[in-house]
């Protein structure tokens, strides 16, 4: 259901007191948007101002989106010395794995699609948003898109200290963040903390992420590390939250989405501004049985639980509706317009890109029009193949036992 924005906006800073159980822990956007807002009245003007531009998109758009868009991303993977693949020092491969889901689920490639109740499958969307790692930098040098930083070399940041959502942004994203104009971010940590009370709750968050709008130095999507992972690959470390979701949920934010019950902490009075989504008065945990209700919606199928924008555990997840895919679009043409023109990087990919007879080392190849092989991926090697139109294996190409290869065609722009 749609309800005004600048109703629910001002109703959520009142509420902006309250906090999240430590039970309860899946994110922490709305409370660190009225944080921001409280010492930036601009960043709620913004998103005013852009909430009537949306609405004449929307209006305009036709019931599939028209317009696609590769958003280049680069994961900041931010740890204390582990070695690559140990902890929070996740490795490449988990890295791929998430944005593997990410695509799957933006897509509606995901694997566990069927799960979506027959009730709400009709309105399930496929976003016309993919996500590739960035292969060129701010500076215009080659890049994996993954970003390594060792806190030691971070100033002012100790593992002791309580990473709450505004020290993590002033002192870890902002002086790493890359241009939010051309990338976008993704924060991978040791832990997200919160403060109840004037006492640290040390690692009760999954992640947060900046709404569009806001600063450029804080416009990123941030997660504890163990949320990083796959339906195909989990975290270990993750449990019922080591599968992904919480990077297509905050991705979500980071395009514009709110949460079901809208922003703040839920009211059948607030609502996230898509008509098909149905309201709902406070978050889902768990995962319960189809249907459920609520003071909200207390009649026919119930609450849209499995939303990705929802609290339920990672694999009770598997949409969103096309009202939020619709909204996204609207949202990047709003705020986030040079995506629109993104790649896999800040310059083009190459059109056509060929590899060696030799063995090819672990990396990401990435070409605008298509990558060809007649290389060898080894046993010890992890190779990713992207392209816009096309993956080509030649005569010679080699997959030894226990390398790994990864091939897609999302590719760039």
């Amino acid at each position: 259901m749609t309800k005004s924005i600048f109703v629910a906006i001002c109703l959520f800073v009142f509420f902006c007191i309250c906090t999240v159980s430590a039970q309860k822990k899946r994110c922490f956007t709305d409370e660190h948007y009225a944080k921001q807002i409280l010492k930036d009245p601009s960043f709620e003007h913004n998103r005013l101002l852009k909430e009537a531009e949306i609405s004449r998109i929307l209006n305009g758009q036709k019931n599939k989106n028209s317009v696609s868009v590769t958003i280049p991303v680069v994961f900041h993977i931010v740890h204390n010395g582990d070695a690559v693949g140990v902890r929070e020092n996740i490795a490449d491969a988990r890295v791929l794995a998430a944005l593997d889901q990410l695509n799957d689920d933006y897509s509606r490639m995901n694997s566990d699609v069927g799960n979506t109740p027959a009730a709400f499958a009709s309105l399930a969307g496929s976003t016309d948003i993919q996500f590739c790692l960035a292969s060129v930098d701010e500076n215009g040098n080659p890049t994996t898109g993954i970003n390594r930083v060792n806190i030691n070399t971070l100033s002012n940041v100790n593992q002791a200290d309580c990473w709450e959502p505004d020290y993590i942004s002033d002192r870890i994203v902002s002086p790493l963040i890359w241009d939010r104009d051309m990338y976008m971010n993704i924060f991978s940590l040791l832990n997200i903390d919160y403060v109840e009370d004037g006492e640290c709750m040390k690692n009760s968050l999954l992640g947060f992420a900046q709404f569009p709008g806001g600063p450029a130095n804080s416009d990123a999507a941030v997660h504890a590390y163990y949320t990083i992972g796959s339906l195909t690959m989990p975290n270990p470390s993750g449990e019922v939250y080591g599968f992904g979701r919480t990077v297509t949920h905050e991705v979500g934010h980071w395009l514009g989405l709110d949460h079901p019950w809208g922003p703040g902490f839920g009211g059948c009075n607030m609502d996230d501004s898509v008509a098909d989504t149905p309201n709902a008065f406070e978050p889902t945990y768990g995962c319960p049985n189809f249907p459920l209700t609520d003071d909200c919606t207390s009649a026919g199928s119930g609450l849209m639980f499995m939303n990705y924008m929802d609290y339920v555990d990672d694999q009770c997840m598997n949409m969103f509706s096309q009202g939020q895919s619709n909204r996204m679009m609207a949202s990047i043409s709003a705020f986030r317009p040079n995506l629109l023109n993104g790649g896999c990087g800040a310059n083009d990919c190459p059109e056509t890109l060929t590899t060696t007879s030799n063995t090819i080392s672990s990396g990401i190849y990435l070409a605008s029009r298509k990558v060809s092989s007649d290389g060898l991926v080894s046993s010890n090697s992890d190779v990713r193949l992207t392209a816009k139109e096309c993956v080509a294996m030649d005569v010679g190409f080699e997959v030894q036992n226990g390398g790994r290869l990864t091939v897609d065609v999302v590719g760039c722009n």
